[in-house]
């Protein structure tokens, strides 16, 4: 905030400056005119943009539970061990309060509450009898009080899976990578090193980047390393020395 602030000085104080140049030639005018736009759409504008980092992976990989780790936030976002959960955009930010909130239709609660009051915007469900309003649903900003762990301007994207049996949430993690800064591929760890899904969402990646995208950073994260069998584990790694 308070570069924002000293950087808007700035501008006005070139701008103010710009307005006391009175120029000779019509040259001279035109590229006058042309910078005091520039500098007044810059003192108009919000000059320190977001940092969007996408969290991508297969349906299924622990995303959600990712970004409740990272958070401390064990029930911020819905999760599911049995099936696909996140069946919308979910955008998660710090901001100036003690409160939590949700832009869906403005809902303040503490975390526990407000996971169960955007759970059916957020989740999907094979057997569902409870109305879904997911499909109706672009995109959900979820606002945490101010903390160290989610700096200002940083925000976390956590996106629906690919590889759904639902055709809508398999394509929607296709639609933000031209606003990441950085990705997160996430994988299972049992199934890290062949996953499909991962390698398609890193040439997406690098394929965005390339065609002017913003991404300059990428992560691969491994989740449910819990459910990863140590001995069997150590038997492959030592195959494969002894092969090497």
């Amino acid at each position: 905030d308070r570069w924002e602030a000293e950087t808007k000085k700035i501008v006005e104080a070139v701008l103010k400056k710009l307005e006391e140049v009175h120029p000779n030639d019509p040259n001279e005018g035109n590229l006058l005119l042309a910078l005091k736009k520039k500098m007044q759409q810059l003192k108009e504008k919000c000059l320190q943009e977001n940092i969007y980092i996408g969290v991508f992976g297969q349906s299924g990989a622990g995303k959600s539970s990712l970004v409740n780790a990272v958070l401390k936030e064990q029930s911020l976002l819905p999760t599911s061990s049995s099936g696909a959960c996140t069946s919308a955009i979910i955008k998660v930010q710090s901001y100036r309060s003690r409160k939590f909130k949700a832009e869906i239709q403005f809902l303040s609660e503490q975390a526990q509450g407000l996971s169960m009051k955007l759970d059916p915007y957020i989740r999907s469900r094979s057997f569902q009898t409870s109305k879904a309003y997911w499909p109706l649903v672009k995109s959900i900003s979820v606002y945490i009080p101010k903390c160290q762990i989610l700096p200002d301007g940083v925000v976390l994207v956590d996106l629906p899976g690919s590889g759904d049996s639902n055709k809508a949430r398999d394509e929607m993690w296709k639609t933000d990578f031209s606003n990441c800064s950085s990705v997160w591929i996430v994988s299972a760890i049992s199934r890290a090193v062949d996953e499909k899904i991962a390698h398609d969402i890193f040439g997406t990646t690098i394929k965005c980047a390339t065609n002017g995208g913003r991404c300059h950073d990428i992560a691969f994260i491994c989740t449910k390393t819990d459910d990863i069998e140590w001995q069997e584990y150590a038997r492959m790694t030592t195959s494969c020395w002894k092969i090497a």
